[in-house]
């Protein structure tokens, strides 16, 4: 096959893969763009903190902050609380990625979301995972949460307050479909529904960001010693 044909290929599978994402981007961050109008945020202002962040939970978690003036030690690490999910992305990655240079690497690290945590791991499970596939993945749900966020700032003003448009748990429905798409066999079933119990229990304990470390690791310590891999281990 062509090269080029094949490059072209892989950055248009890149981007229907994460179609339904991206379209989920759009409604959320144009939720955040309505919101951070509403804290008292400028649509410049709004536009630069989607696009140099990118982190949407930590982004919507940080505007009530900014309201009620909490200092920005505080929110530095409410973002740093809620996005300690990233380290366990990059643990997990980090087997495939060792076929990729560390240059490329650090330039898809910035991209790194939920969803495209979820396309990566699927597609770095292929024989020969592409770059192109990756870069066109990330690229467009970034500019996703940026269109999101750009169409939200514009409309803020015909707009009701998020609490009455509920579009917040379309995050929620994204994660689930993810989840279903790994949860492969009675192991890992057991895994989701006991580290979800966990953190329902100390969810008035902890925040959200300790909570998916606890998550993480009991998910990665079941998974290390499974019995597959104690199998593997004695063989």
């Amino acid at each position: 096959m062509n090269p080029l044909s094949k490059l072209n290929r892989n950055w248009t599978r890149g981007m229907l893969d994460s179609l339904p994402m991206g379209i989920s981007f759009i409604v959320f961050g144009s939720v955040f763009g309505v919101m951070a109008i509403q804290t008292g945020l400028t649509p410049i202002e709004s536009m630069l903190m989607s696009l140099v962040s990118f982190a949407g939970s930590a982004q919507l978690s940080i505007l009530p902050m900014m309201a009620e003036n909490a200092s920005i030690s505080a929110m530095v690490l409410a973002a740093l609380l809620i996005n300690v999910r990233h380290l366990l992305y990059g643990l997990s990655l980090s087997p495939y990625f060792t076929k990729f240079d560390l240059k490329f690497t650090n330039f898809i690290a910035y991209f790194l979301s939920d969803a495209l945590y979820a396309l990566s791991l699927q597609h770095c499970k292929r024989p020969q995972p592409q770059k192109s596939y990756l870069t066109s993945a990330g690229i467009f749900l970034y500019f996703s949460w940026g269109l999101g966020t750009f169409i939200g700032t514009i409309t803020s003003s015909f707009l009701p307050a998020q609490k009455d448009l509920g579009l917040d748990f379309s995050i929620t429905a994204i994660f689930l479909i993810m989840a279903y798409t790994e949860v492969t066999s009675f192991l890992k079933i057991v895994t989701f529904l006991m580290t979800g119990l966990i953190m329902i229990i100390l969810s008035s304990v902890f925040p959200m960001g300790i909570l998916l470390l606890i998550a993480g690791v009991i998910a990665f310590v079941v998974g290390y010693v499974s019995p597959d891999r104690l199998f593997e281990r004695s063989g």
